[in-house]
């Protein structure tokens, strides 16, 4: 078992290559010459240099490993798992949203929802978020949150603690207003993985909710404004 000191250093690094690596690329596109302007949208450059971010931690796992053996999974026993827990999940966010519009404080859309309502999939750059979104994300952020600090936080505590802690540093990264619906669904997530002490499923579970959550996004547009209508 690899010690908690030793996966608190992983994740720190994982975190600061997923957190900086994004505008270490773009200072770099920058000063290369490459305009942020054309042929894609700042979002879509951005969603771009997101993977790469998220494609390093992918790789830096490979060379320091999570902690917990990548063995095969019964992908029907996760999914069984996932999809009541998502509708429940999906009741809890229009209860969220609808509690913090009436409050006067409504949750602005995310920037990439937003996004996936109004783009075109004619466009390539459309397809940077999408990758990013269902691949990219699920990959790098099981690895920091469930792999590295869950798995050194599940070797000083009890494992709802370690499931715990872990999901509000999840749902914070996401920004405070959206810290408390994803903090849940990182609950989700970290459950899985301790469940069944591989990281593959709750990578898969993250990367099903993501597409789910980006197919209904480009196909009904209309989700967005019902669900964060002023």
């Amino acid at each position: 078992m690899t010690p908690a000191p030793v996966l608190a250093l992983r994740f720190v690094a994982a975190m600061a290559i997923l957190a900086l690596g994004p505008y270490l690329l773009w200072d770099v596109g920058i000063r290369g010459g490459v305009s942020p302007d054309a042929p894609f949208s700042h979002l879509e450059v951005s969603m771009l240099v997101s993977f790469v971010a998220c494609a390093a931690v992918g790789v830096l796992a490979c060379w320091q490993p999570v902690g917990c053996p990548l063995r095969p999974m019964q992908a029907r026993r996760v999914l069984a798992v996932y999809l009541p827990a998502a509708f429940g999940w999906v009741l809890l966010l229009i209860a969220y949203l609808a509690v913090a519009r009436g409050c006067g404080a409504p949750v602005p859309v995310q920037p990439g929802l937003e996004y996936l309502a109004n783009g075109s999939p004619a466009r390539l750059g459309f397809w940077f978020v999408v990758v990013t979104v269902c691949v990219g994300a699920p990959l790098a952020e099981e690895i920091i949150f469930r792999g590295y600090l869950q798995g050194a936080l599940q070797q000083v505590m009890p494992a709802w603690g370690a499931i715990g802690i872990a999901a509000t540093a999840f749902g914070a990264v996401h920004g405070l207003p959206y810290a408390l619906p994803i903090g849940v669904l990182g609950c989700l997530f970290g459950w899985l993985r301790a469940h069944h002490g591989t990281l593959l499923p709750s990578m898969l579970a993250h990367a099903v909710h993501n597409s789910l959550i980006t197919l209904v996004t480009v196909l009904w547009p209309e989700s967005i404004d019902l669900l964060y209508s002023k």
